[in-house]
């Protein structure tokens, strides 16, 4: 199993109007993108103004597929283009995680 994640950091002050973001954003490609069930979180403790998005998928073909697609969406384009004054410039980091099982003993 290979887990996306995505990590981006709120400008002080805009947390809310990011997170109600973060969650249409993640609402319109699961929308649109049903295959991928992508997830967004807040931090706990930490830095509070982290918001990260996370997908699970069965392999990196997988993943690269979706992320073509998304990254080709008008739709998701325009979203985007609300978020610029959201978040914290080239705080935007990715993570492309791959599950490691335990060898049967």
């Amino acid at each position: 199993m290979i887990r996306y994640m995505r990590v981006a950091k709120s400008i002080h002050g805009r947390g809310g109007e990011a997170i109600k973001w973060s969650t249409e954003v993640t609402g319109y490609i699961n929308t649109q993108y049903p295959e991928v069930r992508l997830s967004v979180f807040t931090s706990r403790f930490g830095d509070m103004n982290n918001i990260y998005w996370c997908a699970d998928v069965e392999d990196l073909t997988t993943l690269d597929r979706w992320q073509k697609q998304i990254a080709a969406d008008r739709g998701y384009r325009e979203l985007r283009r609300k978020a610029v004054d959201l978040f914290v410039q080239d705080s935007v980091q990715d993570m492309v995680l791959s599950s490691v099982t335990a060898a049967a003993e």
